[in-house]
């Protein structure tokens, strides 16, 4: 092996992208809701787009309130005297739902309610 050089990937395992490349991360497909959003914008909808929008950031943001509840779940039950690791592994099999059925609930809400601002009449 040369100096300065990563070592060649053992077989079976996937190749590892360079240090200062993108990684996998960044070489996911969209999801239905970001594809809808970029399509409706090109077709011209932005009342669509604005809709999509609005869900595409209620799916993402699941990330954050997946991290939010597995504290506040965690913790309620650590304060009530269970087991740090059972309070953590009951707190694992609910949260996967909460972080996103919510936000998503949240949002069609938005998408639902009635106008809050008044439109401006034709004169």
């Amino acid at each position: 092996m040369a100096p300065g050089r990563p070592p060649a990937p053992s077989p079976g395992s996937a190749p590892r992208a360079p240090a200062g490349r993108p990684g996998q991360a960044t070489r996911r497909r969209p999801t239905r809701a970001e594809a809808e959003c970029v399509w409706t914008i090109r077709r011209g909808d932005v009342r669509a787009h604005r809709r999509w929008a609005i869900r595409t950031f209620a799916l993402t943001y699941a990330a954050v309130t997946l991290r939010l509840w597995m504290f506040v779940m965690s913790a309620v039950q650590i304060g009530a005297g269970t087991d740090p690791e059972v309070a953590f592994d009951r707190a694992y099999h609910v949260v996967p739902f909460l972080c996103w059925v919510p936000n998503l609930l949240v949002a069609q809400w938005l998408l639902t309610r009635p106008d809050p601002t008044p439109t401006a009449r034709p004169r």
